[in-house]
């Protein structure tokens, strides 16, 4: 294990073996994104300690002794990390412990994004750190953009796919993952812009999405439930015994 005994031991349900992080699990966005794409996800630096405050109590407390452990470790600035990835060419592990733990925090505001996908958040910070341990090892300092934010597409990929294979009981392809996550966040922003729930048609016009598109996506987005779920606490059937036998 490259992280650190702390961060490890600080939440027993988060475990990472760097080694069974398989390269062919992930697309190499050093070659497909561009900088100006991954400058315009800055944004998110500025949520990395915004605190957490949905999901069960358990979930909680479990992720707040996390986050105290995590919060341990400073951020970096520009200049500190590419000393690190200079340090992590040479073959250095402490430094690619210190860059992985230094950005934990970042995994932790990402996946508070995907919380109602269908994965819970304790899952979704297990898969964003794989997508950063990914992203320190694929991290070219030379490029001129920083760390943090080359990682930030890493974590993404990692998050929405998992979201896409473990998350529901009809898998979604990843594309459409993340175009219901963002659909979900507009969809906030404008229920608190306009003080009411937007219509299909607004949702469309600030999306710049078909309106067709946007009312697949909001009928993808229902959940499914299982034929095993009871009634009723007072009824020992299940939804399937209601299903009329046709043979």
């Amino acid at each position: 294990m490259i992280l650190s005994d702390t961060v490890e031991l600080s939440l027993n349900s988060i475990n990472l073996d760097i080694e069974k992080v398989d390269d062919e699990e992930f697309t190499d966005l050093s070659e497909t994104v561009s900088i100006s794409e991954l400058e315009d996800s800055d944004e998110l630096n500025s949520e990395v300690e915004e605190p957490i405050i949905r999901g069960r109590d358990e979930d909680i407390s479990s992720i707040q002794v996390y986050l105290n452990s995590i919060g341990k470790t400073p951020l970096l600035s520009a200049v500190e990390e590419v000393e690190l990835a200079k340090k992590i060419k040479m073959g250095e592990s402490r430094a690619k412990n210190h860059l992985i733990t230094a950005n934990l925090r970042l995994v932790v505001s990402i996946a508070k994004r995907y919380c109602d996908l269908g994965l819970p958040l304790l899952d979704l910070i297990q898969e964003g750190n794989t997508g950063l341990i990914r992203a320190v090892e694929k991290y070219d300092y030379t490029k001129g953009y920083r760390f943090s934010t080359y990682a930030t597409w890493w974590i993404r990929q990692a998050i929405t796919r998992a979201i896409a294979d473990k998350g529901r009981n009809i898998r979604l392809p990843v594309h459409a993952t993340e175009a219901i996550q963002r659909l979900k966040k507009v969809r906030r922003q404008l229920t608190f812009d306009l003080g009411r729930y937007p219509t299909d048609q607004e949702l469309s016009d600030t999306t710049g999405l078909p309106l067709t598109k946007i009312r697949q996506l909001k009928r993808i987005v229902k959940r499914t439930i299982s034929l095993a779920t009871p009634i009723g606490p007072d009824d020992d059937r299940s939804l399937v015994d209601l299903i009329e036998d046709e043979y």
